[in-house]
């Protein structure tokens, strides 16, 4: 769930995996930062997860896992 600097990312760009949205849900700056710089806006930040709304966590959940199909 905590992202980190984005190693899932990279692991399923490794595999080939073709996902249709990759979610990142980290606080320090630093990580996001190495996110951003290492994968550009493939990323969408949900920022702090005490912050997320019942909104968000409908539309993730709908989802299937990873976006794999």
């Amino acid at each position: 769930m905590f992202d980190g600097i984005g190693t899932a990312k990279v692991v399923i760009d490794n595999l080939n995996l073709d996902i249709d949205v990759y979610y990142s849900v980290e606080i320090e700056e630093d990580a996001i930062q190495v996110v951003d710089l290492n994968h550009g806006d493939s990323v969408i930040h949900l920022g702090d997860i005490r912050s997320l709304t019942e909104e968000k966590v409908c539309i993730i959940k709908s989802l299937k896992l990873l976006g794999l199909v």
